[in-house]
Order: structure tokens, then C-alpha cells, then sequence
């Protein structure tokens, strides 16, 4: 009963949220504040779902407000759900990225790098701003965050040659092909069968 109760009351709160957005004014601090609080009404695995749907059902023009308050109020209640709350909301709503990842490495400053880290790879295109935001948040995780968020990104174009030069250009070894025609096996195979040879550790090496 408490449960479904619950439910019924997040569920509200996300309908209020979609019949602002057909009207022109803005959301009010009380209405945002309701709507963060839907995060708390559900089981900690839907924590980051619950706040992507609420962002997400958040007029345009209060979208980054709602972010805001909505991921405050998720890490508040389960400190543990930061990093996946700040991802999903960043993937669904890029441009509020750089605000809640500071927003989340401020409140969860030993896992600050962490944070930028998914932010910046749940939306690649803000990485800039992402990190610019987190290191200002949390300056002693600045370079930290500056060299992770420098491995963030798509993949860097690049040609591939192909030539016939040998790999070892005194003895001729490697002509292309996958050709090593003085190449031997240590030990050496005994012609004609799978097993090794012993090995002669006299042999001059």
C-alpha cells in the first residue's frame, strides 16, 4: 500500500511537470522542489531512470533548474547513485552536463574525477565545459580531471600503409605476407609431428 502510494505520488509529479510545459510561464522553486523529491520515492536502481524521466518531462526553459535540483536531491538521498544519476541525466539532456557534474563532484569529492569522467562520456560534446565546471568545483582534483577528460572523446582518423619492406632489414625477416622464411621455433618441432624436441641448453646461443 505504502508503496503504490509512493508510485502514485511520483507519478504526479511528473504530470505536473508535463502540463507546464504547454504553458508559458516558468516553474516555480516549489513546483522544482516537488518534483526533485519524486527521486526519493522510488528503489535506489531506479534512482537514475526516475531522474531522467523528470528532467527530461521539464519544460525546456526549466530543464537545467529541474536538473539541478533533481540530482542534488537523488545524491542527498543515496550518495552511492551519483555517478549514474549524473550520466543518464548528461546523456538525455547534454546541456545541463557541465552544471550537475560540478554540481554531483561538489558533493561527492572523492569520486570527482570519476564523475566528470561519466559525465563526459555520457555527453562527449560538453567535455570542454565539463570540465572546465568540475575543476572549478573541486580545484584540488583539477589536473586529475583535465587528464581524464583529455582521453574522452571520438576516435582520431588516421591511415593505415601497407609495404613489402622487411621488419628486420639486416637478416630479411618479415617480407609481407606473414612470410618469415628463416624463422625457428625454440625448442624445434621434430619434422612431420607436434612434439618438441629437448632443448640443448649447450647450444651456442
Amino acid at each position: 500500500m505504502i508503496m503504490k502510494k509512493m508510485v502514485w505520488k511520483a507519478a504526479w509529479v511528473v504530470a505536473l511537470l508535463v502540463s507546464a510545459v504547454a504553458t508559458t510561464h516558468a516553474l516555480s522553486d516549489s513546483q522544482i522542489s516537488a518534483a526533485a523529491k519524486a527521486v526519493t520515492l522510488v528503489p535506489a536502481p531506479e534512482i537514475p531512470a526516475k531522474a531522467v524521466q523528470i528532467v527530461m518531462s521539464a519544460p525546456a526553459k526549466d530543464r537545467k533548474a529541474v536538473a539541478y535540483a533533481v540530482v542534488k536531491t537523488a545524491i542527498r538521498h543515496n550518495k552511492s547513485t551519483a555517478r549514474l544519476v549524473v550520466s543518464s541525466v548528461a546523456k538525455a539532456a547534454p546541456e545541463t552536463a557541465s552544471l550537475i557534474a560540478a554540481l554531483a563532484a561538489e558533493m561527492v569529492k572523492d569520486e570527482a574525477v570519476f564523475i566528470a569522467g561519466a559525465a563526459s562520456t555520457a555527453a562527449p560534446s560538453q567535455t570542454s565545459a565539463i570540465e572546465a565546471s568540475v575543476a572549478s568545483a573541486v580545484p584540488e582534483h583539477a589536473a586529475e580531471i583535465t587528464r581524464g577528460s583529455a582521453r574522452v572523446g571520438p576516435p582520431t582518423a588516421g591511415t593505415v600503409i601497407q609495404t613489402s619492406t622487411p621488419i628486420n632489414q639486416v637478416n630479411r625477416q618479415g617480407l609481407g605476407g606473414n612470410s618469415f622464411p628463416n624463422a625457428t621455433t625454440s625448442p624445434p618441432i621434430s619434422a612431420g609431428t607436434a612434439t618438441p624436441l629437448p632443448a640443448n641448453y649447450q647450444r651456442t646461443r
